[in-house]
């Protein structure tokens, strides 16, 4: 039986050949990685913002829970008695208001705090409506317009800008005595 000598080293051939790309492919990713952290952009500004969003919308859910204990769900005029009670925890809460004014953005204008922010802008009077029992009210579209750079570029690079869009729903309802809120 005779046997093909050269199919044998073939393959021998196809394992070195494999292993010294691959030690190029290191070599050059190790050369280039000395410079690599200049040219990346952290993601962490982006990271706050959702971060910040979570706080700030579980604050929310807190005082709109908070604010509706004291109204009587189904009386006459129970959405309005709620918005005033919830407008101005809001407003004096500088937390919210801190998170709120940074970088805001309203129909992609950068925005400052401005008198009537909270009652015409943030939470408009028609987007609270009552349906028998329940409550839903809402939060406007606003946004934040950040950049995000690299700390300590001393090559060309590209700054990441971004807008940052959010709006919120809730559905407000007393069951047994409980003030549930749930997103819409």
């Amino acid at each position: 039986m005779l046997m093909n000598k050269r199919g044998m080293f073939f393959g021998l051939y196809l394992v070195v050949i494999t292993l010294i790309l691959c030690g190029v492919v290191f070599m050059v990713r190790y050369q280039q990685g000395q410079d690599l952290p200049n040219e990346l952009v952290s993601p962490v500004v982006v990271l706050d913002v959702v971060d910040g969003l979570s706080v700030f919308e579980m604050r929310e859910v807190e005082l709109i829970k908070e604010s509706a204990k004291g109204v009587n769900f189904g009386s006459g005029d129970f959405d309005k008695e709620f918005r005033v009670n919830f407008l101005a925890a809001v407003k004096s809460d500088d937390k919210m208001k801190g998170f709120i004014f940074k970088n805001l953005t309203v129909e992609d204008r950068l925005t400052n705090e401005a008198p009537g922010f909270f009652d015409n802008v943030l939470y408009p009077e028609g987007l609270t409506s009552k349906d028998g029992n329940s409550l839903v009210f809402g939060r406007t579209e606003v946004g934040k317009k950040l950049s995000s750079r690299v700390p300590k570029a001393n090559k060309n690079y590209f700054p990441v800008e971004f807008t940052f869009e959010f709006e919120r729903m809730y559905e407000i309802r007393k069951v047994n005595g409980k003030v549930e809120v749930t997103v819409v």
